[in-house]
């Protein structure tokens, strides 16, 4: 068995109920959860442990012995009109080099919902007399792209962030008149349905990470469990550049160790 295991950028995507932040919750702690879904979603992370809500409003959770689990800080716009969220993550995560002596996983949870809140600032803030809409795209694009890609992936620990899927549309191939709309990267000449993510970076954002996984929902003998899928197949994107895994595997972090 390994002793040493090196940080892991992780992107997992998939559908909702998938179980992406069950996921999360089972990498090292302590974790430190930046959450911009919805009241609810929270729930894995609280389950480790005992939760508190503290002074500034966010939620830590305990062992037994007292020691801090995980804590989860949220980012949300009560009123879309009058945002706050974005500005806030961008405060947040230009500190996050300062406490990596503290936290051994970093959860963005999810880049889906972050998109939505830098898009509002943009919109409903900064750009408001903007007449094109693509402008507010743009701009959420470019702040994705510097402080997820950027900033979080290059923390020196386990990140972690969770993404929706673009739509898939299987076009048969015999069917020269038909047209497909979905969003799919290339890969070796086979048409990969990949994260959601806007403009150039469904391309650049796997890119930037060690770990590509799709997570999704398996039901057998009347047992629910999460799946990561590891490897790419004629529909979906997957893979990993430091660990030789499987083409399908359970969803937790200390699996992704057995045998190595």
């Amino acid at each position: 068995m390994l002793e040493y295991r090196p940080p892991l950028h992780v992107l997992q995507f998939g559908d909702a109920m998938g179980g992406k932040s069950s996921a999360a919750a089972s990498f090292p702690k302590p974790l430190l959860v930046l959450l911009f879904d919805l009241p609810g979603k929270e729930a894995p992370y609280l389950r480790l442990g005992t939760p508190e809500i503290q002074e500034d409003g966010h939620i830590s959770v305990f062992d037994a012995a007292g020691d801090e689990l995980v804590r989860i800080e949220r980012y949300n716009d009560l009123n879309p009109e009058k945002p706050v969220a974005w500005a806030n993550f961008r405060k947040r995560v230009t500190s996050l080099h300062s406490e990596m002596d503290y936290w051994q996983t970093v959860v963005l949870d999810s880049f889906t919902l972050a998109e939505i809140c830098a898009r509002y600032e943009s919109q409903y803030r900064l750009n408001v007399n903007a007449k094109d809409p693509r402008q507010h795209y743009a701009y959420s694009t470019e702040e994705l792209e510097r402080l997820v890609l950027v900033r979080l992936g290059s923390l020196p620990c386990n990140v972690v962030v969770n993404l929706h899927i673009d739509e898939v549309i299987v076009q048969d191939a015999n069917n020269l008149g038909g047209v497909s709309t979905a969003v799919k990267d290339t890969i070796n000449g086979i048409r990969l349905a990949s994260p959601a993510a806007p403009g150039r970076l469904r391309k650049r954002l796997p890119a930037g990470f060690t770990c590509l996984f799709r997570t999704f929902a398996s039901g057998k003998d009347g047992i629910r469990r999460s799946l990561w899928q590891c490897q790419a197949d004629s529909t979906y994107n997957a893979g990993s550049n430091i660990l030789d895994l499987p083409p399908v595997m359970e969803a937790n972090y200390d699996a992704l160790w057995e045998g190595v």
